[in-house]
């Protein structure tokens, strides 16, 4: 058997803590650190115009990519979010959408 490398672990710990419950529906952007401790900052108002601009742009700029917002992302520092993100082609996801 092959070997579980720390990014991993960290995606392993990430679809934990998306299945959990007492997550779900907060009000917040919920990340996990690099030392797998969950991180929670408050979704405000103010974010929400602070990364719409930059989707916008993006969207504008780049028609053919997908813009994405609040997309989770695997860094050498855990699973961070980010409040916005242009993609080119497949999106290898860590969770599965909850639509």
């Amino acid at each position: 058997m092959g070997e579980v490398t720390r990014n991993k672990t960290i995606a392993l710990r990430w679809a934990e803590q998306c299945n959990e419950p007492t997550f779900h529906d907060r009000p917040a952007k919920i990340e996990l650190n690099g030392r797998e401790v969950i991180e929670m900052n408050p979704a405000t108002h103010r974010h929400g115009i602070k990364q719409a601009a930059p989707s916008n742009t993006l969207r504008q700029q780049l028609p053919e990519n997908t813009t994405l917002v609040e997309c989770s992302v695997a860094t050498t520092d855990g699973v961070r979010v980010m409040r916005v993100i242009g993609v080119i082609g497949v999106i290898r996801v860590l969770d599965k959408a909850r639509d």
